[in-house]
């Protein structure tokens, strides 16, 4: 099975779908999230030490799921739909929310 690229239109790994990141910029870190959609992990990957917390809420706004620096968040036990992922950098408190997409 070949790799994923992310972002380049083309289905490497023959599963369906292309694997698509986001970038963002919080407190002057550069973070990438992938993949969006995503089966079983959200992957959170930064160009340098990050301090976060990562939480995941419904769309009801109901907490999920809460994780401090941990680059891999589980997805795989939530029901298929639209969550938002909040990553708070926990030195100067700014944040970014990213929707992402449960499916299967």
């Amino acid at each position: 099975m070949a790799e994923e690229i992310a972002n380049n239109d083309i289905d490497e790994d023959c599963d369906g779908a292309d694997l698509i990141s986001s970038n963002h910029t919080i407190s002057n870190y550069n973070i990438s999230i992938y993949p969006n959609p995503a089966i079983n992990v959200i992957r959170i990957s930064s160009t340098s030490q990050l301090s976060y917390r990562a939480t995941l809420y419904n769309l009801q706004g109901m907490l999920v799921a809460s994780y401090q620096n941990q680059k891999t968040i589980p997805v795989s036990f939530l029901p298929e739909g639209i969550y938002l992922l909040v990553i708070q950098d926990l030195d100067s408190e700014n944040k970014i929310v990213e929707k992402v997409v449960v499916g299967r």
